[in-house]
């Protein structure tokens, strides 16, 4: 329903109606357009690039028919290709690469006062030159903004948009978090001990071993996957509104009517068969019985 708006809906209603009224009103010829129906029946085949039974003969319905024709063949070439376009693209947008094609499509640039803090400190420049700028109080409700409306961008650590989609039950997909590639910069994470502590070899040795070993990504795939599995009924409701491909998946209900609906014809013309066939056979004993009794009155 959203290929066309509600006034071209509208005019295609009124026009499919108002070229059978004239062909109700105006046709005199043949038989095939003497009956509203009939009248509606053809318009209607024509608006759906459909043949009708037979042509007029008269000059003015003919003129009349070539204009209708051309409206709806405009009409349908243009339901074809919106059709056909979400078939082959189902409505993604080209996807942001770098930094200069995030400058060139104009998105706001989410501040964070503590990455602002953190990049005085810095050799990265680049938020600098966003033209438009939006003060983020709150990092997780512009990272949301961001997985939701998409209008922003920021500066935020590579796990927190993934953090903040499993916790809303959302999707992890490219079309849902859009990350630029490459690092805009690195740091460390340290901790500090008590000089002298004892302790402190122990720790580096262990930590050492354990970032090596991939503990790390293994507990963030763990935390990540029971996020996941608490918010999997958030999940249906938000899968509704992502985009999807439309493939014959989605024709299957389409197939099972058409089947359907031949059943139902098969059947009604086997009863019709049947009932031919019994109103053949009474009509032949009617016949014998007359022809009988016609015999006996001669006798």
């Amino acid at each position: 329903m959203k290929m066309f708006t509600l006034p071209a809906w509208s005019m295609m209603g009124f026009m499919l109606v108002l070229v059978s009224c004239v062909f109700w009103f105006v046709s005199e010829e043949i038989c095939v357009f003497r009956s509203l129906s009939d009248c509606f029946y053809s318009a209607w085949a024509i608006l759906i690039a459909n043949s009708t039974p037979k042509m007029p003969k008269g000059s003015n319905l003919r003129v009349l028919l070539f204009f209708y024709i051309c409206y709806c063949f405009a009409m349908c070439t243009i339901f074809q290709v919106f059709f056909t376009s979400y078939l082959v693209e189902p409505g993604y947008e080209n996807g942001i690469d770098n930094f200069e094609q995030l400058l060139e499509s104009g998105f706001p640039y989410g501040s964070v006062s503590s990455f602002s803090t953190l990049l005085a400190t810095s050799d990265y420049k680049e938020p600098d030159r966003f033209k438009l700028k939006v003060d983020c109080t709150d990092i997780t409700k512009c990272v949301k903004r961001i997985l939701i409306d998409k209008d922003v961008s920021t500066l935020v650590s590579e796990y927190l948009p993934y953090y903040i989609a499993s916790s809303n039950g959302m999707p992890i997909k490219s079309e849902t978090i859009c990350l630029l590639e490459g690092t805009a910069f690195s740091g460390a994470v340290s901790a500090w001990v008590a000089q002298g502590n004892p302790l402190q070899k122990q720790l580096n040795v262990i930590l050492r071993r354990l970032l090596e070993g991939g503990f790390l990504d293994t507990y963030w795939s763990s935390l990540i996957y029971e996020i996941h599995l608490k918010n999997k009924l958030n999940e249906g409701e938000n899968e509704s509104d992502m985009y999807f491909v439309f493939s014959m998946y989605h024709l299957n209900s389409v197939f099972w009517m058409l089947t359907f609906g031949h059943t139902i014809c098969f059947m009604v013309f086997l009863i019709e068969l049947v009932i031919h066939k019994y109103l053949k056979y009474l009509t032949l004993r009617r016949n014998e019985i007359g022809r009988k009794t016609e015999m006996i009155g001669i006798i």
